[in-house]
């Protein structure tokens, strides 16, 4: 994560919300990641990663946030 800072491609602000959001996500099991047994919209670890990803997608002035989550299910 330093040399994002350092290469100048997310502002250093950002570190704590960064480092937040990935000591969050660190705690979902591969499985979950698959969405096969999670309730996204129910689980509340689920609401405050994409609560958290979507602020950090604003302030880095993300416009896109479409993700095609059917290209990384296993076949």
């Amino acid at each position: 994560m330093e040399s994002l800072f350092r290469n100048q491609l997310v502002e250093r602000s950002l570190s704590p919300k960064l480092l937040y959001f990935k000591e969050v996500t660190s705690r979902i099991s591969y499985s979950e990641w698959l969405f096969d047994s999670v309730d996204v919209d129910h689980d509340e670890r689920w609401k405050t990663i994409n609560r958290t990803a979507e602020e950090l997608l604003t302030e880095m002035n993300v416009k896109e946030r479409g993700y095609d989550f059917s290209l990384y299910r296993p076949r």
